[in-house]
């Protein structure tokens, strides 16, 4: 079987346009009959998260919508079928793209596959970044909440940045959780141990302002807005102090604190 020739050019992005850094996260491959297959960091064949990605561009998760957008024009390129238009999409971004872009295209030879290809030039020009361990407050957090039921429930959302306008105002708030049918509910995470006395106090202060401001603008109803917190140490009983009434407090230790989610949730055993 002779062994067809492909193109392909490295797909990278500019966490700082300014420095001219890129870097490699994925590769793009084409033949001249218009058949295309991409592989980019933090799509569902290079890992599920959108972590790798983010941390490669410099980006936060609430900003992973932007890998999102590339994700799918990528894709919708790739099943174009037309090499002219992969040819011509492809040289504008090389020429234009800021934050995004790819590299001069090179022709080769060596595989059967495009696939073969792109998976070979993935392994070899791609550095996942590392993983970072989970937290033990992170790791007592996503087991209530999985054991609550609400990890599944497709109306609930992590890591949630919500936006507030009105002709006086704009500003952002954001969720450790947010449910959002049929009842709006809003979690908050607060971890007491293991953190400095400033940023335990900055966490409250947080949930203070986040909850007001959904209360403010009607976002969540009375009795809708959740506190999830770890032990508390006799020293920083005051903060405890200073949130209550601002939400429900459900202590992560409590074997009840489950079930009480549950039940807020409306889930049905």
């Amino acid at each position: 079987m002779e062994t067809a020739d492909f193109c392909y050019r490295l797909v990278q992005c500019h966490p700082d346009p300014f420095r001219c850094e890129p870097r490699n996260i994925g590769v793009f491959a084409y033949a001249r009959d218009g058949r295309a297959c991409f592989r980019l960091l933090g799509a569902g064949f290079a890992g599920d998260t959108l972590y790798p990605y983010c941390q490669t561009a410099g980006l936060s998760e609430a900003e992973a919508w932007i890998f999102a957008e590339w994700e799918a024009w990528f894709r919708c390129l790739a099943e174009a079928g037309s090499f002219g238009e992969i040819e011509r999409e492809l040289s504008r971004l090389h020429v234009r793209g800021l934050h995004m872009g790819v590299t001069e295209p090179v022709w080769t030879g060596g595989h059967r596959t495009l696939e073969g290809l792109a998976e070979a030039l993935f392994d070899e020009s791609v550095c996942l970044p590392p993983q970072p361990s989970k937290s033990r407050f992170q790791a007592v957090l996503d087991s209530v909440l999985d054991e609550a039921g609400l990890a599944g429930l497709p109306p609930f959302h992590r890591d949630v940045e919500i936006e507030l306008e009105t002709p006086d105002e704009h500003t952002f708030i954001q969720f450790d959780g947010f449910l959002a049918d049929p009842v709006p509910m809003g979690i908050k995470a607060i971890r007491f141990e293991r953190t400095t006395d400033k940023n335990a106090l900055a966490q409250v202060n947080d949930a203070i302002f986040t909850f007001g401001m959904a209360a403010r603008h009607e976002l969540l109803p009375s009795g809708r807005s959740v506190i999830l917190y770890d032990r508390v140490s006799s020293r920083r009983q005051y903060l405890l102090r200073r949130i209550h009434g601002h939400g429900l407090m459900l202590q992560l230790g409590s074997r009840q604190t489950p079930g009480e989610l549950k039940a807020l949730a409306g889930i049905v055993a």
